[in-house]
């Protein structure tokens, strides 16, 4: 299994248990937990399969994905900021392995670790 995969099937993972929280916190809404569920499934196969792939720069990329997490907590309840924080991460450490754009790289995976803690505390606090 590729990084790529893996950090994927993570932040699906990831964003699937906050969806649950979310979800059955006080209330049992398994509407909302399936659609959310799939929304974030849905949007996980377009970022790292068809959006990820078609980025020539991953350091640039990394930091725009990263910047993009952060303003989805916005919509926190669908997921989506475990997935960019994620693809953020993959591209940083593409970027990093071919010692390009470290800075935007830093700033990427500072920017994603903010977005996932936040998405958590969210989750809890609602």
């Amino acid at each position: 299994m590729t990084r790529r995969t893996e950090i994927a099937v993570a932040s699906v993972v990831l964003a699937i248990v906050l969806i649950a929280i979310g979800a059955f916190q006080g209330e049992n809404d398994t509407g909302y937990f399936f659609f959310g569920s799939l929304i974030a499934i849905v949007v996980a196969a377009i970022v790292y399969w068809v959006i990820l792939p078609r980025i020539r720069r991953p350091g640039l990329g990394s930091l725009v994905v990263a910047i993009l997490a952060v303003v989805s907590l916005l919509v926190f309840w669908l997921g989506i900021p475990s997935i960019l924080a994620g693809a953020a991460t993959v591209l940083a450490l593409d970027a990093r392995a071919q010692n390009s754009e470290v800075g935007k790289t830093t700033a990427a995976l500072v920017l994603s670790a903010v977005a996932v803690v936040a998405a958590v505390v969210v989750a809890f606090v609602g």
